[in-house]
């Protein structure tokens, strides 16, 4: 996104078109000109055209010999002596500038103008962002020290539960997974789950088909308790002034961050995490039950349609009418659309069995 944003800028002095040519300083293939070596003024450019033969660039210039620039001073061109410094400017000065390097054109801009430097992550562009590989060594490396501490340094049977991102189960982030010894710790469909149609074959047999609130406590309630306790914190501090060390405020953005952040560390507490996270596989069992439908009355699903608007975005809202038969296979009415009971949750409604008649009906 970043490097599609640097990709995208106009203009010369955006910063990422490198010049080789640098202002104000003289090259050999240069046509002399005022100012470009101390004390070279019109006068004395002027008088080097009209030279016979003329002195018309600074190679020239720098080409000068001893003889010849006695005959100049005799003639009034200039002095000898500043002749004599002009030739040796003349003399150090490049032969030409080097090619312009447009950065913006590089497969990795930043690479190519600041080297292994780590400047792109750093960028105002990317301080919203984080690389899919850094979230995942974070998941699976504290889960391994949390694992190893309480059951020695030789555990490795823990898994992580995690929904399928799109740059999760991306084919080149798998195999990065694997290389690292993550992928075996996640739990993904196996035993030909998910396989029963050629599209589930396709999007769902090597990874968990998407986030559902009642199987993710954090999405479905602990987010709640978070919330709940920063509002209990600022509440409790609301007395004491603004730059005090124990206040909790949301006055600012940066306020608010720091606010977040605090909180963040002590809440939610442990006992209810485990409390929450102890209720997915009831809710499994409830939705295979139901033939991985959505069901009523498990995490945040409600029995009337009404009570879900406005809780969160991307919600499936609860259509009063039963499941009907169409075709022969059972659907639902949900937001004017029809669709198969087995594909809302098809990594789960299938474990019961291997195959669409026997998972789902």
């Amino acid at each position: 996104m970043e490097i599609a944003r640097v990709r995208s800028l106009t203009g010369e002095r955006s910063g990422w078109i490198k010049r080789g040519r640098v202002a104000g300083k003289p090259y050999k293939i240069d046509r002399l000109a005022p100012k470009r070596i101390p004390f070279l003024g019109k006068g004395a450019v002027k008088k080097f055209n009209e030279c016979s033969p003329p002195i018309t660039t600074f190679r020239k210039l720098a080409e000068l010999t001893d003889k010849r620039i006695t005959a100049l001073a005799k003639k009034k061109v200039a002095t000898k002596a500043n002749i004599l410094a002009w030739r040796k400017a003349a003399q150090d000065a490049e032969d030409e500038p080097t090619s312009s390097t447009d950065h913006r054109k590089a497969a990795n801009p930043y690479q190519s103008r600041w080297g292994d430097e780590e400047r792109l992550e750093g960028s105002s562009g990317m301080s919203r962002y984080v690389c899919v590989t850094t979230m995942v060594e974070h998941i699976f490396e504290e889960t391994k020290e949390h694992m190893q501490e309480i059951h020695g340094e030789d555990c490795d049977d823990w898994w992580v539960y995690h929904d399928a991102l799109s740059l999760m189960t991306a084919t080149t982030t798998r195999a990065w997974m694997e290389e690292k010894g993550y992928l075996k710790h996640w739990i993904l469909p196996e035993c030909g789950l998910n396989t029963h149609t050629p599209k589930h074959k396709q999007y769902y047999s090597k990874a968990p088909v998407g986030n559902s609130p009642e199987l993710m406590p954090w999405d479905c309630s602990l987010n709640k308790d978070f919330d709940d306790a920063i509002s209990h914190h600022i509440t409790q501090t609301h007395h004491l002034a603004e730059d005090h060390e124990c206040k909790f405020s949301y006055t600012t953005p940066v306020r608010g961050s720091y606010c977040l952040r605090r909180v963040y560390e002590c809440n939610p507490r442990s006992e209810r995490i485990v409390q929450d996270v102890n209720r997915f596989p009831k809710h499994l069992v409830r939705i295979m039950e139901s033939e991985g439908c959505v069901v009523r009355d498990i995490g945040n699903s409600k029995k009337e349609e009404e009570s879900l608007r406005g809780l969160r975005s991307g919600k499936r809202g609860l259509a009063a009418a039963a499941a009907e038969e169409k075709d022969g296979v059972k659907v639902d009415r949900r937001g004017g659309q029809e669709r198969e009971h087995c594909g809302l949750f098809g990594y789960l409604c299938y474990w019961r069995g291997g195959d669409k008649g026997e998972g789902c009906g």
